[in-house]
């Protein structure tokens, strides 16, 4: 399946578009892959302005962001792949999502794929490491005869 990522980011960006508020990127980059000038990255990160009055010729594709602009009055095109976006926000209130790191994302993919090839074990596992503690009708009587009145009974996850 494809990554939701790319869609988001479109819809998002339109949706902030058509609100008159400013678009802006976060993006990670600690990949070479990222093409943005080097002296305003800090901490691994840039926040980018997309806003149609700030940039030109933007293109949001399946796999990569690109678009032109300039920084201290010079041009330059900017290369983003949407794997290293990790938000896309208003600058004027902030709205907008975050993303998840695609490691993150890669992880939780190769676990499924663990638990498909291993069968429920590692669910079993993940199972039993929870402990479940009755919260209310700790004392409702299983006998069928029993004269108290039986509450319902709800059981609270403890990790």
């Amino acid at each position: 399946m494809t990554s939701n990522r790319p869609y988001l980011i479109r819809a998002i960006y339109e949706w902030l578009t058509d609100n008159q508020l400013t678009a802006q990127l976060l993006v990670d980059t600690s990949s070479g892959k990222v093409k943005v000038p080097q002296h305003l990255i800090k901490d691994n990160q840039i926040i980018l302005n997309i806003s149609p009055q700030a940039i030109s010729g933007l293109s949001l594709d399946n796999h990569l962001i690109t678009f032109n602009t300039r920084f201290s009055g010079r041009s330059f095109l900017v290369s983003i792949p949407v794997s290293a976006v990790l938000a896309i926000f208003a600058r004027e209130n902030g709205q907008g999502m975050a993303f998840p790191d695609e490691d993150f994302e890669t992880e939780i993919d190769h676990e499924l794929q663990i638990d498909n090839t291993a069968g429920n074990e590692v669910e079993k596992q993940r199972v039993s490491k929870k402990t479940f503690k009755t919260v209310e009708g700790e004392r409702v009587s299983s006998k069928k005869g029993s004269s108290r009145p039986k509450s319902k009974a709800s059981l609270k996850v403890i990790k």
